[in-house]
């Protein structure tokens, strides 16, 4: 990765990492967590009552998919320079 002209490591690989960006990211996951319970309070209870339903090997399944998809996501959004 290059920045300002010069490469930078990623911080797993000994570079520097960019706590405000961990802060941002974590506080923007507060925000759109909180987007469903406040527009549907109604949808989100009902929506709650099936997860608790569900087995939880299916849970398990389900936060996989969405890591790797989220994953995905930041290698194409970030990991490109």
């Amino acid at each position: 990765m290059k920045s300002n002209g010069r490469l930078v490591r990623p911080f797993f690989m000994g570079g520097h990492m960019n706590w405000a960006d961990l802060w941002a990211a974590l506080a923007l996951v507060l925000v759109l967590e909180g987007l469903i319970p406040f527009v549907s309070p109604r949808g989100y209870k009902n929506m709650v009552q099936q997860m608790a339903a569900m087995p939880a090997q299916s849970l398990r399944g389900i936060g996989l998919a969405l890591m790797i998809v989220g994953l995905l996501l930041l290698y194409f959004i970030r990991g490109q320079g």
